[in-house]
């Protein structure tokens, strides 16, 4: 499936975007987590797993890549669904900015909103 990759065990996946503006490479990433609050951890592995092996395809169209500069992801599996090596092709860690996005489901407990946005403000959090 190009475009979307999913994380089959636990239905939560991500999709990217890779574009060239000008020299720089900017990738954005919108992914969707497993909920609630026993689930952080499987969040910070979704995240985590996405990181490392999200890669991009390179288009044979030279002028199509030089026009639009755009690529998508595409997640290489082998038979047992293990991920194949993907030499030569764009991984997240090439971008010049990286920007994920989306339903991370992450959660605040114990702390009121305005503590909250204060700790953000004075950069503690």
């Amino acid at each position: 499936m190009q475009g979307t990759w999913m994380l089959q065990q636990w239905l939560v996946g991500g999709v990217g975007l890779r574009l060239r503006v000008y020299d720089r490479i900017i990738c954005f990433v919108n992914c969707h987590f497993a909920a609630h609050l026993e689930a952080v951890n499987r969040r910070n592995a979704d995240f985590d797993h996405i990181y490392r092996t999200m890669t991009f395809s390179r288009s044979s169209n030279l002028f199509y890549n030089a026009a639009a500069g755009a690529s998508s992801n595409q997640m290489n599996r082998g038979a047992n669904g293990e991920k194949v090596p993907d030499e030569g092709r764009p991984d997240l860690g090439e971008a010049d900015l990286l920007i994920f996005c989306g339903d991370f489901n992450y959660r605040l407990f114990g702390i009121s909103y305005d503590d909250a946005r204060d700790l953000v403000f004075s950069k503690k959090l």
